[in-house]
C-alpha cells in the first residue's frame, strides 16, 4: 500500500467520523437525547463489527472490505464476522485477491438501474475460514453472468432461490 491509498483512508475515515459528529451535535441541539443514544448505540455496533474484522489478523482483506463500503458504484456491501479464534490460518493475500476477484465480477454485473447488496460473512474456527456472500436482488442477473461467479475457480458453492444468490467458499 502506497502513501496516497493511506491518505485515502484516513481521508475516508475523517469524513465519516465528522458526519456521524455532524447528526449527533444536529440531534443534541434539538433536543432529541433519544436519537442522540441511538445514534451512539450504531457507531458503538459499527467499531465493534470493525474490531472483530481487524482482529481476524488480515489486514488486506480487511482494507478491501472498508474500501468497498466507501466506493460510490451500485454494490453496497456489509460484513459479519463470527469467530472462535482471534487470528485465523488463512492467507491474507489469497483471501484479499478472491475477494477482489468476487466484487470485480459483481460491479460487472451491478448497474445504476440495478444496483446489489451484497452481504459478507466471514465466519472463522480453528482451522479455516468459511466466507459466504448473500447476494441481493438476483433476479435481475441472468443465467451468463451468475455462470461467470461459478467460474471463479475458488467459489465452492452458489445457489440462488428467493431472488438471492448464496456464495461460500474456504479459506
Amino acid at each position: 500500500m502506497n502513501e496516497e491509498e493511506i491518505v485515502e483512508i484516513i481521508r475516508h475515515y475523517r469524513h465519516d467520523w465528522l458526519n456521524e459528529l455532524q447528526l449527533i451535535m444536529g440531534y443534541a441541539q434539538m433536543g432529541k437525547l433519544e436519537r442522540v443514544q441511538e445514534k451512539t448505540q450504531d457507531i458503538l455496533a459499527m467499531t465493534n463489527h470493525e474490531r472483530a474484522l481487524d482482529q481476524l489478523g488480515l489486514p488486506k482483506t480487511l482494507i478491501t472490505i472498508l474500501q468497498q463500503q466507501w466506493r460510490t458504484d451500485e454494490i453496497s456491501l456489509t460484513y459479519q464476522v463470527n469467530r472462535e479464534q482471534q487470528n485465523v490460518e488463512a492467507s491474507d493475500e489469497q483471501v484479499e485477491k478472491h475477494l477482489s476477484q468476487l466484487l470485480q465480477q459483481l460491479r460487472q454485473m451491478a448497474t445504476t438501474t440495478n444496483p446489489m447488496n451484497v452481504e459478507l460473512m466471514l465466519n472463522a474456527d480453528t482451522d479455516q475460514l468459511v466466507i459466504q456472500a448473500v447476494i441481493s436482488p438476483s433476479q435481475a442477473y441472468n443465467k451468463q453472468e451468475i455462470k461467470y461467479i461459478q467460474n471463479l475457480s475458488f467459489i465452492q458453492k452458489i445457489t440462488t432461490e428467493d431472488s438471492v444468490i448464496h456464495i461460500e467458499w474456504i479459506e
